[in-house]
């Protein structure tokens, strides 16, 4: 049964729109009404949550499980998205442009504490920087698109070496470690007590540990899996970053990571 309805034109606020466009809102409005935390639907929850009668939301529903986007439990009969979504799902994703997706984000954070955001993701020889968005000061942090750190005087790498197995790490940290400044981690144990801390707070600094006058706090940008694909940074002049100031800048790069990660489909992605 096609998703359709006997064309017709109704009004919504003096507006004249096609009945088969209202017909596409209406099932989008079905769909979305599940969610990670509700995934299973009975009619009236789905009419509750969209606003719309329940012979509306039934008639939607009989033509969503015929084309294979909703399906029912003959059990419980409740509704479910179906994998037919998932799969359309994925073909969006493997079009997603991770940098494209973090500009704006990283726009909005930079306005918003006047320091300089960072996008970076871990390459077999360290951390690589893909996007920057620089504030309107003299004295900024002077790292460019393609500059290369080793990730672990980063807060980026090691928000991103925090991610690995430890099979990952053992084959990638080899002592001693090679250091960028006198507060660089030369100790393997140390670097791993450290990206401990990292994977059970989302949150990773450097305070002088790539640049002597540079600070940082950085977290993950994670995809529809959860997985860790990028990290986020905001980064400044050390002298810019008194220990008070440090929450600002932590809850504000949490949020816009999380904003990205929103957009790559992550589940459940929290601003702090």
């Amino acid at each position: 049964m096609p998703l359709s309805e006997t064309p017709s034109t109704e009004r919504n606020g003096g507006t004249e729109r096609n009945g088969a466009s209202a017909v596409i809102e209406r099932a989008s409005a079905v769909l979305f009404a599940f969610t990670v935390e509700q995934p299973e639907l009975g009619l009236g929850e789905v009419a509750r949550r969209t606003g719309l009668p329940a012979s509306t939301v039934r008639r939607l529903l009989v033509q969503l499980t015929s084309v294979g986007l909703v399906e029912q439990d003959p059990e419980t009969q409740r509704y479910s998205l179906s994998l037919r979504l998932a799969q359309l799902g994925s073909v969006a994703l493997e079009r997603v442009d991770v940098i494209r997706l973090a500009r704006a984000a990283m726009q909005e954070v930079t306005d918003q504490v006047g320091e300089a955001a960072f996008l970076g993701q871990l390459t077999p020889h360290g951390v690589v920087y893909l996007a920057v968005t620089q504030p309107p000061v003299s004295v900024r942090v002077t790292t460019r698109v393609g500059d290369l750190r080793p990730a672990h005087t980063t807060a980026m790498g090691k928000v991103l070496l925090a991610a690995l197995s430890p099979e990952e790490l053992r084959l990638r940290l080899q002592e001693p470690l090679v250091a960028s400044t006198n507060r660089s981690h030369v100790s393997l144990p140390d670097l791993l007590a450290e990206l401990g801390e990292v994977r059970a707070s989302g949150l990773a600094t450097n305070f002088g540990e790539a640049h002597p006058e540079y600070s940082s706090v950085a977290a993950p940008v994670l995809d529809h899996r959860r997985q860790t694909v990028a990290a986020l940074a905001i980064s400044a002049p050390t002298y810019r970053v008194p220990e008070d100031a440090l929450p600002r800048l932590s809850r504000a790069v949490v949020a816009a990571a999380a904003a990205v990660s929103q957009q790559l489909g992550c589940p459940l992605a929290h601003t702090a």
